[in-house]
């Protein structure tokens, strides 16, 4: 953290299993229950413990704050420290008004936020128009943040296939997003301008 003055650190936690494989995850709830001498503790509970002790490890580090994704927040019997801020990328099983009880919320819905150089895949309302027609900082595609739990937004560029886009295409294809995006987050003006 001294050498590159950064205060935040993104301990991932997405995408680990698809639901059909979590109860085959006998080792991690065996894990949790040892750990917790708690009985009722699920596979999904030894994943709480794994991303706690990452937010654990990474703040003796001296960063201040983690960040995680929000597809795998759910109702378990272990909590994840509520310090953890969550990155609302899809609707998932938490919604974000459930998530926003207990976590900082940062706003980059997929659907809106998203840039994936992958051919086969798009998200039409992420076209520039969209974005200013109907996207805020606390709109999660029919779920309404709240403004005091919301703490911002971010675009995501995910090279998925890096090939697929020369860097000057990317620059090309993302520009007019960014700059609505920037314009409904109030970092630039109407015209595209940075604000005075």
């Amino acid at each position: 953290m001294a050498r590159t003055g950064s205060r935040q650190f993104d301990i991932g936690g997405d995408e680990v299993f698809p639901n059909e494989l979590w109860p085959k995850a006998g080792s991690w709830q065996a894990w949790a229950q040892k750990e917790t001498d708690n009985v009722q503790c699920s596979p999904y509970d030894g994943f709480v413990l794994y991303m706690n002790g990452t937010d654990d490890f990474v703040r003796s580090l001296g960063y201040e704050q983690t960040r995680m994704y929000s597809d795998m927040v759910r109702e378990s019997t272990l909590q994840l420290n509520a310090r953890i801020d969550v990155s609302y990328w899809m609707l998932g099983r938490a919604t974000p008004v459930e998530i926003q009880e207990r976590h900082r919320v940062i706003n980059c819905i997929n659907f809106y936020l998203y840039y994936i150089l992958d051919p086969h895949l798009s998200y039409p309302g992420g076209y520039a128009d969209a974005i200013e027609r109907e996207w805020t900082p606390q709109w999660f595609l029919g779920w309404p943040g709240r403004s005091d739990r919301v703490t911002g937004s971010c675009y995501c560029i995910w090279s998925d296939i890096p090939g697929s886009q020369t860097q000057d295409q990317v620059m090309e294809g993302v520009r007019p997003r960014l700059q609505a995006w920037g314009r409904k987050n109030g970092f630039l003006t109407p015209e595209g301008s940075e604000p005075r």
